[in-house]
């Protein structure tokens, strides 16, 4: 009676824990392969849903990681490029403050924080989006599957319990997950 979610291992048939120190490799190879068998999965499921959404997802994941290393270099210039504005003054020079690059470092600094807030906020968009389609591919699956059963399957306890769980985890899980 399968067919909702991966092949193979539930939620309530957990990896056996290891007996002993021979008996951890076991372990550790049926849980990480379960999770990555877990995780391709569900990657599969969004990718039946709409590959664009990977693609957008990975896209802010990679950007999301590199910005804040921009956002240091940044923060690092504008520090350099002032304590160099106020060296200059104490040696008597004659820093022009508002023609320096300070100014065109802090406008930098501007246009990387308002970049930063408009993929944030489009993440968090495309998300809900993303979230809302994978819902209905995977409620529109347990209908096909429900409507391939016969009515003595919705009798058996264990097979409803199933189907009403993978109802319920529809949700915004797979996309959480990502």
């Amino acid at each position: 009676m399968g067919g909702f979610g991966p092949p193979g291992r539930y939620d309530y048939e957990r990896v056996r824990p290891p007996k002993g120190v021979a008996d951890l490799p076991r372990y550790l190879k049926e849980l990480v392969g379960g999770f990555f068998f877990r995780l391709f999965y569900i990657f599969g499921l969004v990718w039946h849903t709409g590959p664009w959404i990977l693609f957008f997802m990975s896209f802010v994941a990679v950007f999301q990681g590199v910005i804040p290393v921009v956002g240091s270099l940044i923060m690092k210039n504008i520090l350099n490029e002032m304590q160099n504005v106020v060296t200059l003054r104490e040696n008597g020079g004659d820093a022009v403050f508002w023609g320096s690059a300070v100014m065109v470092l802090i406008f930098s600094l501007f246009v990387y924080r308002l970049i930063s807030q408009v993929v944030s906020d489009l993440s968090g968009s495309v998300t809900r989006i993303a979230g809302e389609k994978v819902v209905r591919q995977v409620k529109v699956q347990i209908m096909e599957k429900a409507r391939e059963l016969d009515l003595a399957s919705f009798d058996m306890p264990g097979f409803y319990e199933k189907l009403e769980n993978a109802n319920r985890e529809a949700g915004m899980r797979p996309i959480s997950i990502i």
